[in-house]
């Protein structure tokens, strides 16, 4: 792997806008320089491999011809796609409702914060994204209360709506914070509708295979551990809607 996407392939932590804003960064480092662009390119999609956004943003980048104007297009479009989302999802989620969300969708987050809303927050572990997110929506004053990840399918009965990211749609399924398959299958034996956040950056082309999720360390877990660690799972399309 080419050593400046050594630090996003390594980053446990931060979602799929973020890494995008970083990717884009690197590249555009770089654009002038075709043949080391050229090993950005080939490279990007393997650093986070279940995150559609870079890979999205290779393709993109290697089928212009002019790789720099590509880069900001690319980031222009995302933005714009998401202020559109962000207000479309305004517009449709009422100032009341108790919404249970999973994991920290940037998405999620700034909508959020533009309603009056009663927010369910799972840990999401072993990283505890979701604390993250709890801890911004306290601060600004939403009414956010934390649950553990195991405990979402019991309290999303009481939710008129589950609110989540994306890091990537394909024919498969969306590929979200592991957990969210059983907090859909909950909400869907609940008769509570799922909403999902996703631009056009999302989304993986018809027929694309997703490479074997790569194992995180056991110590996330539980130190000197055997375990089984992953990040991600797949929820069927038949859960869930794009808003």
């Amino acid at each position: 792997m080419h050593p400046k996407l050594i630090p996003l392939a390594k980053d446990s932590i931060h979602g799929a806008s973020f890494l995008l804003r970083e990717a884009a960064d690197i590249l555009l480092r770089h654009c002038h320089n075709f043949d080391e662009l050229q090993q950005l390119l080939r490279d990007l999609p393997k650093t986070q491999p279940w995150m559609a956004p870079l890979f999205n943003l290779a393709k993109y980048v290697h089928d212009s011809p002019k790789p720099c104007e590509a880069i900001e297009e690319f980031l222009a479009k995302e933005a714009k796609e998401k202020e559109e989302l962000i207000q479309r999802a305004c517009r449709q989620i009422e100032d009341g409702e108790r919404i249970l969300t999973h994991s920290h969708s940037s998405l999620v987050r700034e909508v959020l914060l533009q309603k009056r809303v009663d927010v369910l927050l799972t840990e999401s572990r072993p990283k505890r994204e979701g604390t993250e997110l709890y801890r911004i929506l306290r601060k600004t004053g939403i009414k956010a209360t934390l649950i553990i990840d195991g405990a979402a399918p019991y309290f999303v009965r009481g939710c008129d709506r589950v609110l989540l990211g994306a890091d990537g749609i394909g024919d498969f399924g969306l590929v979200h914070k592991i957990g969210t398959y059983p907090v859909a299958l909950a909400a869907k034996e609940a008769g509570v509708e799922v909403d999902v956040l996703a631009t056009s950056a999302r989304f993986w082309p018809r027929g694309f295979t997703l490479a074997p999720q790569p194992h995180k360390p056991c110590n996330e877990i539980e130190p000197d551990s055997r375990c089984l660690n992953y990040y991600f799972d797949i929820t069927p399309a038949s859960l869930y809607q794009l808003l």
